[in-house]
């Protein structure tokens, strides 16, 4: 499903009524809103969930000729590249912050309850920053496992 050429009225069809069916995930649905503003044709099962989507007045609006000319693929691949674009600025943004001097008054740390100093809040604050670094790891692997799943579904359906 890289463009909309590729797919038929009956394979639009059947997405739509996946749509309707409630059997499509929100990744699936943007996906599919997505494509039914890039494509022109018309059936009532696509209008009509053109119209529960609210895509009807999207349409009617007079920059919806811009939208429609525009790739489905692009908005998901801006996408995932700005989400990788923001996790590696604050990363950055982070690691510089971190490679300022530490001195043993400059760094405390209050956990749980005890005010920690120097070194030993310093490796706090470093296996708080492993942590956080492992768990933007592991939202990214989801999120591309959430997309790989989606279009092994949506291909899928329309097989």
């Amino acid at each position: 499903m890289e463009t909309k050429e590729m797919l038929t009225i009956q394979e639009i069809e059947q997405l739509c009524q996946a749509y309707l069916d409630c059997h499509l995930s929100l990744l699936q649905e943007k996906e599919l809103e997505l494509l039914l503003l890039c494509t022109d044709h018309t059936t009532p099962i696509i209008s009509e969930t053109r119209s529960l989507m609210g895509l009807t007045t999207l349409m009617a609006h007079p920059k919806a000729k811009a939208i429609t000319k525009t790739k489905w693929r692009l908005f998901k691949y801006a996408g995932i590249a700005a989400c990788v674009a923001m996790i590696a600025i604050s990363g950055i943004y982070y690691f510089m912050n971190l490679q300022s001097a530490v001195h043993e008054h400059d760094v405390y740390v209050n956990v749980d309850g005890k005010e920690l100093t120097g070194y030993v809040a310093q490796s706090v604050i470093n296996d708080t920053e492993e942590e956080t670094m492992n768990m933007f790891r592991d939202i990214i692997k989801d999120a591309e496992n959430e997309q790989r799943l989606s279009e092994q579904y949506i291909n899928s359906i329309i097989e």
